[in-house]
């Protein structure tokens, strides 16, 4: 396939994006919660707990589409023949 090595950077990129979203959320929340008992201010900045807040809406929402049996359109075109 001529493509192979284009196909494997956008995976690539792919991969790391989702990696840095979930480091995010998953790690937000513990730096919520540490600074809030040793009294880092940082944390209380709007911009910072708006994204993080955000964040995590994503992945309800997308928690509850798979719970819920909807399925994506990625899905759906991975099954066609």
């Amino acid at each position: 396939m001529p493509h192979s090595g284009l196909y494997r950077a956008l995976a690539d990129m792919v991969l790391v994006l989702h990696f840095t979203f979930v480091a995010f959320v998953v790690g937000g929340l513990l730096l919520i919660l540490i600074g809030g008992f040793r009294g880092w201010r940082w944390i209380q900045n709007p911009w910072f707990r708006a994204a993080h807040l955000l964040g995590i809406a994503v992945v309800v929402v997308q928690a509850t589409r798979h719970l819920s049996g909807y399925s994506r359109f990625a899905t759906q075109s991975s099954a066609w023949p």
